[in-house]
């Protein structure tokens, strides 16, 4: 058929591992760390055809870019899809969703941690 002016013709990959560049904000940098696990959710017109991928952090900037955002910057990681995401057959150059998943902790884990790991320091000190 007929081919739109500024369509491509053709789009030039390279065969090797696919990776995801994803722009974090200053709180999920500051929490990332090389070699996290990501999930990655490549962003469809139809929400209920997303398809799922998950990949790890290969790299990470250290410093801030602009983010497109009037005013706002992001961080810049390299997430390398596992094996089974690499044969996921997706669009080049499509726009993917990331989330990280932080340290996990359980309530009381949460409210008493700190106590606990201060009760210890302080007998650490005393003892």
């Amino acid at each position: 058929g007929p081919v739109l002016a500024g369509s491509p013709l053709v789009v030039v990959a390279p065969d090797g591992p696919v990776y995801a560049h994803v722009l974090l904000s200053e709180a999920a940098a500051h929490q990332a760390r090389q070699g996290q696990t990501v999930s990655l959710r490549v962003v469809s017109h139809n929400a209920n055809d997303s398809l799922k991928l998950t990949g790890t952090i290969e790299t990470l900037a250290r410093a801030p870019v602009p983010s497109g955002r009037e005013g706002e910057q992001g961080y810049l990681a390299r997430v390398k899809l596992d094996d089974a995401s690499q044969k996921t057959e997706f669009p080049l150059g499509a726009r993917v969703e990331a989330r990280l998943q932080v340290e996990t902790k359980t309530l009381l884990g949460w409210l008493f941690g700190p106590l606990a790991k201060g009760l210890r320091q302080a007998s650490w000190f005393n003892g």
